[in-house]
């Protein structure tokens, strides 16, 4: 990123030298190599004050849909397409105009790299416009494709199967003139616009004496064989496959997936050493969050990731490298047992105060060492590069061995770019004064939609300008990081690993416990027993904190309070960090457990861990869908694409309501004319326009406001405003009423002070008009749960239709604070969604009876109107909650007078187990039934017998949909009395302790 050919891809021509002529000229390459990086080294290590700017790289696989047989295979077209947008940028750079994006091969024939036509810079504001290019990227690739053509950003999880390319390619493994030699993977499905590619693949396989072997551990399912074994007729490939492991034997079984990589800008070199060493802990924690590649070959695997994959499909180690022979017997092999792949995670930390973390025995070429070490390079970085110097060059030019070492760095830039690490340091390049200091994030796995590879973006650059800005620290000792990175590929990572990680927040000081100054760090890095403050924990910890680590969001909202965000801005960058909080949590699916959970309800899948054609097929046609604009709140929740709002009129943000719904209607109806059109039409429809807009208000309309609304309070403002999505600018917040024809169709609250209770109580009439919708997200904290209980409770009391939260200590808090029987005290509530709170079988609201008791109670007692009671929730045990339904049979049973009607409408994480059933008690005339719905969810009815009763969606289409979302610094200025003081710490604290709520959980 950040120049027109991305690193590691180099266009250059010339002849490509095989690897026997490569270990003609091993040594020289290596030492002039060396020397390249030293004579760059001393021009730029003085290098300062360069902008922040950062971009992404993300890899797209192109598909064709076979309609007729059901199926999907890649689409071999990558350079027809590159040829017809790589000729527009050049068309755009000779007229003088940006290119919005843009596109470089890849290794596949099937695959495609698009990155922005210029970097990012240091605004915050840019994170408005991440996902619009994204969208920009995706519709200019999109318009050059043919009918059954797609666009995915994705893995494609069928590569090797049978006749999985279009047009059709066979595998020659066993012909001499074949590249990769591979039972599976046929040469055609390497990008042939370059000679790179293939050499690169003829050259891995001659340095390592063989081809490459994937061993991935199969998915036991149901009737996955056991052992589970596969035969070939391929010699090499019969000894190389494992037992109960997904074979693979080919370069492009790794480097033929797809990912998204990001790179960040530095103000200087050390700056840029710092930000290596400290994402290189974080890269553990993004793998397990973007999972999405759990299918090889058609199987089912036992990993989430491709990076074991990657990793082992470029592993060029010969034997005696791998350490299965005692001597080297090939020529060029020095180094015996080297523990990884050049395609893995670092093995070292660079900067000067992070050396006391590099625990493992590094091995690097010495004589190369010295040769950086008197060229004035200093030690962490020597022994950096000739780490990566232990490897040999892939790709060599015949035209291009002789060169001026004082001008080129092509020799250093071989190996550099040829070691795939999770993280990669970048000096300036020779030939562009624009390019500084850089650092390359590498592992994250691309995502299906534009919204969640823009909030994975996002997450990163704001956790770099925290980490250089608050000068934090999340070293861990570096084993532990190949650990993590372990632990973090495996099935279902985010819920099943604990990662290793820092216990509580720390900076980074000298000696004499100083901070590091800018740009030049202490010779000696501060004694530590680090060991002390690294322990095993989840990702939803990491993410989100606990009682000792506040959590990686929530520094990232303190770090922006004290930032210069307008609130539209902060609106962007709050829905994505939320995204990033609920995938923590488990509560929105990883695509791989997306992918896994589509295949075991496929009815093709004969749970025999192997995916069948069709259901690849299906998946692929829903994941287009979803690429293209159907949300799927399994991956996304609540969240939307940013672009998909309507235009809202500014009614609600007007002393004179009816005049701004004049001038928005003439805006939308009229802002595709010219000036002269517009007046001649206004001229015609003026006389009535204001009696047709009167009549709109004063009759039974209604005008519901699309928009998301957000009341919120950013940095700098004494008050808090309300921001309109799509609009730049905050507006004062109004002290009375809007008007009471108008409904919110998503208001989001994310700050309470005097003057939102003000406009709350102003605007009674319309929560009372139409009924609301509350949607609950609240922090445990006692002061804004007491304020909220005492001040906002009572407005809306008495006319909420649908109540929604994710757990039993919201309904505690509110009991606790109003009455233990609320819940039946809400007259107008007829529909909850609880989430992950079941009812329990036994109803009761007294003081002592828990919250599942309590929504049983509410659920069991009729409504005014006599219509049934609705409730969602979800059982994510592993296996479903048998007992919870056997429960509510007795209770059925049992009864000896008639109950309320109700619909549970259920999700289960696995529902194979339980059947449904249909039955009657004749005493009270009821029926309960239980009926399976599509996606594991399941609906539990009770009613009169011969009653029929069915799901009604009431909550979005006439109710103020009203969102509270409030966390610590959530809260301002109240006239009344506090119930409690707030004695949370500042999490920027590294002393700083639990508060007492915190400590009783």
């Amino acid at each position: 990123m950040m120049n027109n050919h991305p690193v590691g891809f180099d266009m250059t021509l010339g002849t490509p030298l095989s690897w026997p002529r490569i270990v003609e000229h091993l040594q020289y390459i290596k030492a002039h190599g060396i020397d390249q990086f030293i004579a760059l080294y001393h021009r730029v290590r003085g290098r300062e004050r360069d902008q922040l700017r950062w971009g992404d790289e993300i890899k797209y696989t192109i598909v064709k849909f076979d309609d007729e047989h059901k199926k999907v295979r890649v689409s071999l077209r990558a350079k027809d397409l590159l040829d017809a947008l790589m000729a527009s940028e050049d068309v755009n750079r000779s007229l003088g105009e940006e290119n919005r994006s843009l596109w470089r091969p890849e290794f596949a024939a099937y695959m495609v790299e698009g990155t922005p036509g210029t970097p990012y810079g240091g605004l915050m504001s840019c994170f408005n416009i991440v996902e619009y290019n994204m969208r920009l990227r995706y519709d200019d690739v999109s318009a050059l494709l043919r009918p059954n053509e797609s666009l995915l950003s994705i893995s494609f999880p069928a590569l090797g199967a049978p006749d999985f390319t279009d047009p059709p390619a066979v595998p020659r493994p066993t012909h001499p003139d074949s590249v990769g030699r591979s039972v599976f993977y046929p040469d055609e499905a390497i990008y042939s616009g370059h000679p790179r590619f293939h050499n690169l693949v003829r050259n891995i396989r001659g340095r390592r004496c063989e081809k490459v072997a994937i061993n991935v551990p199969v998915f036991r399912d149901k009737n996955t064989p056991s052992p589970f074994i596969e035969t070939f007729e391929d010699a090499e490939a019969s000894r190389a496959a494992l037992p109960d492991h997904i074979y693979m034997d080919h370069m492009g079984f790794g480097m033929g997936l797809c990912c998204l990589q990001m790179t960040f800008h530095a103000v200087n070199e050390m700056e840029a050493r710092w930000l290596y060493d400290q994402l290189t802990s974080i890269t553990p924690i993004m793998v397990a969050l973007s999972a999405a590649t759990p299918i090889f070959r058609s199987y089912l695997s036992d990993v989430d990731s491709r990076w074991p994959i990657i990793s082992a499909s470029v592993d060029d180690r010969t034997p005696f490298e791998r350490g299965f022979v005692p001597s080297a017997s090939d020529g060029y092999s020095k180094f015996n047992a080297i523990p990884k792949s050049r395609y893995d995670s670092t093995d070292c930390y660079i900067y000067p105060c992070s050396v006391q973390y590099n625990d493992i025995q590094l091995q690097y070429d010495e004589q190369l060492y010295q040769r950086l070490i008197a060229g004035s390079v200093d030690e962490h970085l020597a022994r950096h590069i000739a780490h990566m110097f232990i490897r040999d060059p892939l790709q060599v030019f015949e035209e291009r061995i002789v060169q001026d070492d004082q001008k080129s760095t092509e020799h250093f830039e071989t190996i550099q770019s040829s070691n795939w690490m999770n993280m990669r340091f970048k000096p300036p390049p020779p030939d562009d004064p624009n390019i500084g200091w850089r650092v390359e994030f590498r592992p994250t796995e691309v995502q299906l939609t534009h919204f969640e590879n823009a909030a994975y973006c996002c997450f990163l650059v704001l956790l770099t300008r925290m980490i250089v800005s608050n000068r934090l620290t999340f070293l861990i000792p570096i084993s532990l990081v190949t650990e993590n990175m372990q632990r973090a590929v495996r099935r279902d990572a985010i819920s099943t690993q604990k990662l290793y990680f820092r216990k509580t927040l720390a900076y980074l000081h000298t000696p004499e416990g100083k901070p590091c100054p800018e740009g030049r760090p202490p010779a000696e890095p501060e004694p530590e027993p680090y060991g002390n403050n690294v322990a095993e924990i989840s990702i939803d910890e990491i993410v989100n904190g606990n009682t000792d680590f506040p959590g990686l969001v929530p520094l990232m909202l303190q770090f922006l309070n004290s930032a210069d965000v307008n609130a539209y801005t902060r609106c962007t960058i709050n829905q994505y960090l939320s995204f990033i909080q609920k995938r923590a949590r488990g509560e929105i699916w990883t695509t791989a457990k997306w992918m896994r959970k589509f295949v075991h309800q496929h009815q093709t899948y004969e749970k025999d861990s192997h995916v069948p054609d069709e259901c690849i097929y299906d998946m692929m046609k829903k994941m287009d869908s979803i690429s293209r604009g159907e949300h799927c709140e399994k991956l996304l929740g609540d969240f939307k694409k940013k672009t998909e709002q309507t235009e809202l009129t500014r009614l609600l943000l007007s002393i004179n309501p009816k005049r701004w719904i004049c001038n928005d209607i003439m805006y939308d109806l009229f802002r595709l004319l010219d000036r002269p059109q517009l007046g001649l039409k206004l001229a015609l429809f003026s006389p009535r326009f204001n009696a047709l807009v009167n009549k709109h208000f004063n009759g039974k309309a209604e005008l519901t406001i699309w928009r998301t609304i957000t009341i919120c309070k950013d940095i700098g403002r004494s008050k808090p405003e309300l921001l309109v999505h799509g609009k730049s600018e905050g507006f004062p917040l109004p002290d009375h009423l809007l008007h009471d024809k108008i409904r919110f169709n998503d208001l989001q609250i994310w700050y309470i002070d005097d003057s939102v209770i003000t406009f709350l109580r102003a605007n009674q009439q319309i929560w009372n008009r139409s009924g609301t919708k509350l949607e609950l997200d609240i922090e445990e904290n006692p002061q804004i749960w007491d304020a909220f209980s005492r001040e906002i409770w009572p407005i809306f009391e008495q006319n909420i239709r649908h109540l929604s939260f994710s757990n039993g200590h919201y309904l505690d808090n509110l009991r606790r604070r109003t009455s233990p029987t609320f819940f039946t005290d809400l007259t107008q509530l007829d529909s909850i969604d609880s989430e992950y709170l079941l009812p329990d079988s036994i109803a009761d609201d007294g003081p002592n009876a828990t919250a599942g008791q309590a929504l049983s109670k509410w659920l069991n007692t009729p409504t005014k109107d006599g219509q049934p009671k609705q409730l969602s929730c979800y059982d994510l045990s592993e296996s479903p909650n048998i007992h919870w339904i056997i429960n509510f049979k007795k209770v059925f049973f049992d009864a000896n007078t008639s109950s309320a009607s109700y619909i549970i409408r259920i999700g289960f994480f696995e529902s194979t187990e339980i059947e449904p059933f249909e039955f009657i008690n004749e005493r009270t005339n009821e029926m309960l039934t239980f009926t399976a719905e599509e996606d594991n969810r399941w609906v539990l009815k009770r009613c009169q017998i011969g009653e029929t009763i069915q799901w009604e969606d009431k909550i979005s289409d006439n109710l103020n949909n009203i969102k509270f979302e409030l966390y610590d610094d959530c809260i301002g200025p109240l006239s009344s009395p506090k119930a409690g003081q707030n004695n949370a710490k500042d999490p920027l604290e590294m002393n700083a302790g639990p508060s007492e709520e915190q400590k009783k959980k």
